[in-house]
């Protein structure tokens, strides 16, 4: 029976065997309650290839800009998106006096 001592991050444990005993042979991944940034970044840190979040992105659709923000990184993301958050770019206005 396993007990788990923490709800976050469930099968990052067994990913990290599995990543183990393959080495580079195989991409390994974990999921399970992956509520940060830090905690993602920790885990890929630690030598799993992929860390997948979903439940989060219900509760948060903008999780990407929360984690980027959280890590102090900047995402690229598409002009159409980007200027609904930021504002279209535009020529410069000519002042009249």
């Amino acid at each position: 029976m396993i007990v788990f001592s923490d709800a976050n991050e469930l099968q990052a444990p067994f990913a990290k065997r599995i990543k183990e005993k393959l080495g580079d042979k195989l991409l390994v991944g974990t999921v399970g309650s992956i509520t940060s940034g830090k905690q993602a970044n920790q885990l890929l840190e630690e030598g799993l290839d992929v860390v997948l979040v979903g439940r989060m992105f219900q509760k948060n659709p903008g999780l990407v800009w929360s984690f980027a923000e959280e890590l102090g990184t900047q995402i690229q993301v598409a002009n159409q998106i980007r200027w609904g958050f930021g504002g279209r770019p535009a020529a410069p206005k000519e002042r009249k006096l």
